[in-house]
């Protein structure tokens, strides 16, 4: 998906760049995105997308918000578990998580 817009620069700004014999010209600014955002524009609001299938997912840490105004953060461990209705069918796929790699053989 792309967005094709043309911008142009406020009256000041393009009055101050031709005194100083700049192109004030309209950009033309394309975006370039692989689909369109379904996020809504609240975080706490639900995003309508639901889950048909049942995956595990992996334990993490969490940056949980405290104190006052929920300024500070405080490490919180979130075990692993599964998402997803109890009755929708199980999707696991295989993940490979390279930890090291063998070190280079020169010739000796």
């Amino acid at each position: 998906m792309t967005e094709t817009a043309e911008v142009h620069l406020p009256r000041t700004q393009r009055v101050r760049a031709e005194r100083a014999g700049y192109s004030a010209a309209p950009v033309r600014v394309v975006s370039v995105s692989r689909k369109t955002s379904s996020r809504s524009a609240h975080r706490g609001e639900p995003s309508g997308r639901t889950v048909s299938v049942r995956f595990p997912v992996a334990p993490f840490i969490r940056r949980q918000a405290y104190g006052p105004g929920r300024t500070l953060r405080r490490l919180t461990p979130v075990a692993g578990h599964w998402r997803g209705p109890v009755d929708a069918p199980v999707r696991i796929t295989k993940k490979v998580n390279l930890v090291d790699t063998p070190p280079n053989r020169t010739s000796e």
